[in-house]
């Protein structure tokens, strides 16, 4: 008994979402909004006419959400997978938020390697590999007279430290946006269907939600 009246609770907590989002849709739209309709005193329309109307109205507002909410079995796995979901995103938001903090530090490092380059005559950065070759920051060797001129600061990088610290900002890069792909094209979708009002997943599609987001995320989520 408990159970039911637990069930019972949250398809209308659920109701009631859908009837706001409703009423906010008709308060974009400029139309007076269904909420002012809702909470009138009773006498304002309080002919039989008027009570069916509201009545019919409100049966016909009435989510397709709400009709397989109703089955427990349906809503226990639809709040799970929205569980599963809120997860998900927050996990998401966490390494995306991670993954540009690494960015920033990784620019602010490799503006200071640039500060400390050595330069050729023309404004060109230039370092030195561990095999004492002279490289420019794209990789092309310099030799000869220019080479030999070059005056070389104390503290200046070696390439290979440089070139390491250019790659980990690319992997970065890249995987900022893997995330921000994952966010909309996975976790957005997900959202999307699972709220769905007018179309919403049968029980094995939300199944496959929940298997989506698991397995897309993969190792993207993870502290690196």
């Amino acid at each position: 008994m408990d159970r039911e009246k637990d069930d019972h609770r949250r398809i209308e907590t659920t109701a009631e979402a859908i009837r706001k989002q409703d009423d906010f849709r008709e308060e974009l739209a400029g139309v007076k909004a269904g909420r002012i309709a809702r909470h009138l005193p009773e006498d304002h329309t309080n002919t039989e006419k008027g009570r069916e109307r509201r009545a019919a109205k409100a049966r016909e507002q009435r989510s397709q959400l709400e009709i397989p909410l109703a089955d427990p079995t349906y809503l226990a796995a639809h709040e799970r997978v929205m569980g599963t979901l809120s997860d998900y995103e927050d996990r998401a938001r966490s390494a995306l938020d991670h993954v540009r903090a690494q960015i920033d530090q990784f620019e602010t490092e490799l503006e200071d390697m640039r500060d400390r380059a050595a330069r050729l005559p023309d404004g060109r950065m230039v370092f030195r590999d561990a095999a004492g070759n002279v490289r420019t920051e794209d990789g092309t060797l310099i030799d000869g007279p220019v080479a030999e001129a070059i005056v070389w600061p104390e503290d200046a990088p070696a390439y290979e430290n440089f070139e390491a610290k250019r790659e980990a900002l690319a992997r970065a890069r890249e995987r900022e946006a893997a995330i921000e792909s994952y966010m909309v094209d996975v976790l957005g979708s997900a959202r999307d269907r699972l709220t769905d009002e007018d179309n919403p997943p049968s029980l094995d599609e939300i199944e496959a939600i929940e298997r989506k987001i698991k397995e897309e995320a993969g190792v993207l989520l993870e502290p690196v």
